[in-house]
């Protein structure tokens, strides 16, 4: 199933192997500011994300999530959901074994990347301290001011893809996900690209998918390539970056493993009573889509 959807991306196995197991490189490890206790690392070339995952994830992925979200790609080849290209455990002995998924990083390339948030459109504990030295920070909700993404003729492709990507969400009871956002200053000899597609938003030729028992795989595969029509064609990382007139963003929705559940409604309750503020990220699904589709829409122009 993975190695179809790299295809159907245009990614080479030989290219996604020597990324994620080189022979002499070592990874990258990310030192992050979530609070999630995975650990994080990205591959040497900085295209490839990895996070390590609890097993339950990993048992939920597989067994009630990895069907309906191959369907929504085939549906909405350009969704923004983070694209899961690999599942992989280690095991030494005496240790537990380790589940680690494999993700195209949103921030690639991240040389000229001036600023990263990670918005899940509530205030409570959503404030970054900026770091003391030229450190890559993560800010977080309160951080973004008066900033906007500033999209001229494409603010209405992305607001109509996210609220597709938000109700697939919703769908799937997931809370707690985040949109990452990163942007940079677009160069004289990059303004000459634009969105290549006219009708990105539809089912492609009304295929659907009910199990992970493809009568052809190849159709599948051959289906999503034919659709997936590359936003900057020429960019390295073309499904999750957009351009602005002057600027280039970095757009992608992460960790939707979590549903709620009883322990979430205490959890609720306790940190209103706690903060003294509903505006916290443990809420209903329902509630929690619509405030985050009308957060990141809101300063979306």
């Amino acid at each position: 199933v993975f190695s179809t959807l790299r295809r159907a991306m245009g990614i080479s196995e030989e290219d996604f192997k020597q990324a994620i197991a080189p022979e002499a490189l070592p990874y990258l490890e990310f030192i992050s500011n979530s609070k999630s206790g995975q650990d994080f690392y990205i591959s040497n070339d900085q295209a490839y994300f990895m996070k390590t995952e609890r097993v339950k994830f990993v048992r939920r992925f597989l067994r009630d999530l990895l069907g309906r979200y191959l369907q929504h790609f085939l549906k909405y080849p350009h969704s923004l959901v983070v694209k899961y290209l690999g599942l992989y455990s280690l095991a030494k002995p005496g240790k537990k074994k380790v589940y680690i998924f494999t993700m195209q990083s949103i921030f690639f390339p991240q040389d000229r990347i001036e600023r990263r948030f990670d918005l899940k459109g509530c205030s409570v504990n959503r404030y970054q301290k900026p770091p003391d030295k030229n450190e890559v920070t993560i800010y977080k909700d309160q951080n973004l001011g008066d900033f906007n993404i500033e999209l001229g003729p494409q603010a209405n492709w992305l607001s109509t893809q996210l609220a597709y990507d938000v109700d697939f969400l919703r769908s799937l009871g997931s809370i707690d996900y985040s949109l990452l956002l990163g942007y940079q200053k677009r160069h004289d000899n990059e303004r000459d690209q634009h969105l290549v597609m006219k009708s990105p938003l539809h089912a492609p030729n009304g295929l659907t998918m009910t199990t992970l028992n493809f009568v052809n795989q190849d159709d599948m595969e051959e289906n999503i390539a034919a659709h997936n029509l590359r936003l900057l064609p020429r960019s390295k990382n073309p499904l999750h970056t957009i351009d602005g007139p002057h600027v280039r963003y970095y757009v992608g929705v992460i960790d939707f493993f979590m549903t709620y559940g009883i322990r979430h409604r205490f959890e609720r309750l306790l940190k209103a009573m706690l903060r003294c503020s509903c505006d916290h990220s443990t809420r209903e699904p329902e509630f929690y889509a619509q405030r985050f589709l009308d957060s990141i829409t809101d300063i979306i122009r």
